[in-house]
C-alpha cells in the first residue's frame, strides 16, 4: 500500500491510498470493456450482414444469425468446419 500526497491551492494536504485508486479505476476501466463487449456481440448478432470468423486454418469459429439466412447453414452445422468447405 503506498499514498500520493497532493497540496490544493489553500495548502490542505490530501494523501490518497494508491491501491485504492487503481482498484477503482481498474474496475472502471472492466466496466467500460464489458459494456464495449456487449454492445458488439448485439451490433455482430442483429446485422443483416453475415459476420463469419475463423482461425489461422480457415476454421469457422463464430456464425451469426445472418450467416444463417444469407447461406443456409446454422451455426452449430458450420461452427469447426473448414470455411472452404461449406458450399
Amino acid at each position: 500500500m503506498g499514498y500520493c500526497s497532493r497540496v490544493d491551492s489553500n495548502n490542505f494536504l490530501y494523501k490518497v491510498e494508491i491501491s485504492w485508486l487503481f482498484k477503482d479505476v481498474s474496475q472502471q476501466a472492466e466496466e467500460r470493456l464489458h459494456s464495449s463487449e456487449r454492445r458488439l456481440r448485439m451490433h455482430v448478432e442483429q446485422t443483416q450482414m453475415a459476420v463469419i470468423e475463423t482461425d489461422n486454418a480457415a476454421i469457422i469459429t463464430a456464425w451469426n444469425p445472418a450467416a444463417t439466412l444469407i447461406f443456409g447453414y446454422q451455426a452449430d452445422e458450420a461452427i469447426g468446419k473448414n470455411a472452404v468447405d461449406l458450399r
